[in-house]
């Protein structure tokens, strides 16, 4: 984004104070149990569930219902029960590749670069819609407060990363996305420039 065309929204003080003055870890919770939840959904959508599959979902499940249940009031819990499901979901949805793990930004395997791209598109359109609202995209609920970090954008695109993960995932199985379309470039794998259109 380069620029706003947007009509007083500027002004909205009170929506500035609300976000300001939370302090509470609800709003955290409900964006982590969202992911949660679509990331079981989206391995429930595979057609061959396999056990290993199964299991997944089931333990996705009890990750939900801790979530749901449980008062957890600390960030640190939270972004625990995160990464713990990641670890379940990211092998499991990736299972028709040679998976290792998710490195974000390090882009040490053509899919881990294919899940920053699709990242980078849908933080871009998210931080469009809050921008045209004129929320302070620099105060996030969970993640923290950082210079030229645009907190509160991360955290909303955060229940909606399966939506890109499923995308991969299908453009792989259709032969959309494939290694040699990709350069390995030091210890990166880039996109040619000639496959980015």
């Amino acid at each position: 984004m380069y620029s706003i065309i947007k009509s007083g929204i500027e002004g909205n003080y009170l929506l500035h104070e609300k976000q300001y003055t939370y302090t509470g870890t609800n709003l955290g919770k409900l964006l982590i149990y969202n992911k949660v939840l679509n990331q079981r959904n989206t391995l429930n959508m595979l057609r061959k569930k396999t056990k290993y599959i199964k299991d997944g979902i089931d333990l996705l499940d009890e990750y939900v219902e801790r979530l749901k249940n449980d008062d957890i009031t600390d960030r640190t819990v939270l972004l625990g029960l995160e990464g713990n499901a990641a670890k379940v979901y990211f092998p499991r949805i990736f299972d028709n590749t040679n998976w290792k793990s998710r490195k974000p930004r390090i882009k040490f395997d053509y899919i881990n670069s294919l899940l920053d791209i699709g990242y980078t598109i849908l933080f871009n359109f998210i931080d469009c819609i809050l921008s045209v609202y004129d929320f302070d995209v620099y105060r996030g609920v969970l993640h923290t407060d950082f210079y030229m970090r645009k907190s509160l954008v991360c955290d909303l695109m955060e229940p909606f990363r399966p939506i890109i993960d499923w995308r991969i995932r299908k453009g792989i199985n259709l032969g959309q996305f494939n290694k040699e379309d990709f350069t390995l470039i030091g210890h990166q794998w880039q996109l040619e420039y000639k496959k980015a259109n």
